[in-house]
């Protein structure tokens, strides 16, 4: 194959084998990186390619190139931060507009309604910045009651917090 022969397979199937890869990875530059691959590997290996068949070996190509950026380990620990911080941002946006519009009294006085045994620890860790381990140790309480008990005043704080948003927007 010469060289004017893969300019006319860039040509006519470019957008397919974009397309492919896009279908395959949802990101625009990494299709794009995946589809000059493609083309890449085509010239690299193109005594494989039987006559006639080119569209479909590019596809198959490119459909294993997506596969394999999908499987690399760039991707496994890069996308899903990402994906992390997409969450936290939505989900951290409803309590960041209660400290915005909130001193810090109201929300001392939020933690400090929490019913005991969550009251301890809620503000040893909001209020006074203590880690669990560090709580546990102070209140001679296991580690893993110590976190739960901070995962479940969590759950209240949230609740009580969006009941005050929510009576405040009314």
């Amino acid at each position: 194959m010469r060289e004017k022969k893969l300019e006319e397979w860039m040509k006519q199937y470019q957008k397919l084998i974009w397309s492919i890869c896009y279908q395959m990875v949802h990101d625009e530059q990494a299709a794009e990186d995946l589809a000059q691959e493609t083309f890449l590997s085509a010239w690299l290996h193109k005594e494989d390619c039987t006559e006639g068949f080119e569209k479909s070996w590019l596809a198959r190509i490119a459909v294993n190139k997506a596969k394999d950026h999908l499987k690399s380990a760039y991707h496994r620990k890069v996308c899903p931060v990402e994906k992390e911080l997409l969450t936290r941002e939505t989900v951290c946006s409803a309590e960041d507009a209660f400290l915005e519009r909130e001193g810090e009294s109201t929300i001392a006085a939020v933690i400090c309604a929490v019913p005991p045994p969550y009251a301890e620890v809620c503000e040893l860790f909001y209020l006074k910045g203590y880690t669990p381990n560090e709580i546990s140790m102070i209140l001679d309480r296991k580690i893993k009651t110590v976190r739960t008990q901070l995962y479940r005043s969590k759950k209240q704080l949230s609740e009580t917090i969006l009941q005050q948003s929510m009576i405040q927007c009314s």
